[in-house]
């Protein structure tokens, strides 16, 4: 849950929000808050600095964690709305300080539809429902690991220019996806910065 603790303020995630400083040139030099893992796509906390004060004023106030609202225009639908997919990805936290990696693991959600019965199935979901993800590790040798473990366990095992291929085709996609979700990022801080100023006049 969102909200000011300690002293610092946690992000939808329960990570400690991470401060940056904008580069777009409406708010060039602005301080802001925000999820250090907004790069997976599950968390649309956002604060600015400048609205800390006020917000943390809130949360002296009530005596309870407050989770900081950016002023939006009344009728506007935030990105962490949109529908979630049958599998999310869950964080958690490493063993130690000293254990810097973070680990990922894919989960089936409720009301996933069932799938087909059968020993060689149920042997192939549960490869899914066990992947890990070191997340220090780029996303595209991720999946590749992943594949080649699914594969493996149906006893199948690709050509050394197969496994290039793939890890091609791989990169290749990952380029695409995150170009787009940087694209998303950038649009949306863009939309924020603008119904801040439509609020201030």
């Amino acid at each position: 849950m969102a909200g000011f603790r300690n002293n610092e303020w946690y992000c939808h995630c329960n990570d400690q929000a991470t401060q940056y400083t904008s580069k777009k040139e409406a708010s060039y030099g602005q301080k802001f808050y925000r999820c250090p893992n907004r790069d997976y796509g599950q968390c649309s906390f956002f604060l600015w600095e400048k609205d800390e004060a006020k917000e943390k004023q809130k949360y002296v106030n009530a005596g309870s964690p407050s989770t900081p609202q950016t002023p939006r225009k009344q009728g506007s639908r935030d990105a962490s709305e949109a529908p979630s997919s049958q599998a999310s990805t869950v964080k958690s936290k490493p063993s130690s300080p000293e254990q810097t990696s973070l680990y990922y693991t894919t989960m089936k959600s409720p009301g996933s539809p069932p799938h087909a019965s059968g020993e060689g199935q149920d042997a192939l979901l549960s490869t899914f429902d066990n992947l890990k993800v070191d997340a220090s590790r780029d996303e595209a040798s991720n999946l590749f690991d992943d594949i080649r473990a699914i594969l493996a366990r149906e006893s199948i095992v690709p050509r050394t220019s197969t496994n290039s291929l793939l890890r091609n085709a791989i990169k290749k996609r990952m380029a695409v996806h995150q170009q787009q979700i940087r694209t998303l990022e950038e649009s949306l801080e863009e939309l924020v910065l603008q119904l801040d100023e439509a609020e201030s006049r």
